[in-house]
């Protein structure tokens, strides 16, 4: 049976694969170990061990404290015990979640005290078909995630690296309001 994974749902079509085998006992499928980080992984992932938490992704410390953060926003009534409870989880399920080819130390939005899930790339023309009014200049400058362009030109230009293949978007969205949040990185 195919593995889910609440944060990356459509991982087959977005995660990185191996080409190569792996040491899985059945046909599951691998992943590159590059992604992951760990300079000591120099063999191909298995699905299942992932899933299983014999290999697991790095949640950097500032999302661990940010995802937190947002707990105790959504949650005021929540003592410590409970908010260091409901984040354990969801950080055990993100460590758990095959990691996004090349975004920067796993750094996955967080919204209405949950991990976002990952939607895939975008390009310039899924951005427009994703807007309402098929202005996808204008739809991702309302969802960049605190990374804003100051001004219409330095948006054209962005928008311009992503129509040229050299800047990335990742699109990601909320699971509570589904509220769409985009991460662009340059190469």
């Amino acid at each position: 049976m195919k593995p889910s994974f609440k944060y990356f749902p459509d991982f087959s079509a977005w995660a990185r694969t191996s080409n190569e085998p792996c040491e899985c006992v059945d046909d599951s499928m691998c992943l590159d170990p590059l992604p992951f980080g760990h300079p000591e992984l120099d063999r191909p992932i298995c699905v299942d061990d992932l899933v299983n938490g014999v290999v697991r992704v790095d949640v950097p410390e500032y999302l661990r404290k940010r995802l937190r953060a947002s707990i105790m926003a959504e949650q005021p009534a929540w003592g410590t015990t409970q908010v260091d409870h409901d984040a354990a989880l969801k950080i055990d399920q993100l460590e758990r979640t095959p990691p996004v080819p090349w975004i920067q130390s796993n750094r996955w939005p967080i919204c209405h005290a949950d991990f976002c899930v990952y939607l895939g790339e975008c390009s310039c023309a899924r951005l427009d078909g994703l807007a309402t009014d098929g202005n996808g200049l204008r739809y991702l400058s309302d969802i960049l995630e605190n990374q804003r362009p100051v001004d219409e030109y330095s948006m054209r230009r962005l928008w311009n690296q992503i129509d040229r293949g050299w800047t990335i978007i990742f699109l990601f969205q909320c699971t509570r309001c589904s509220r769409q949040i985009a991460i662009h990185q340059s190469f």
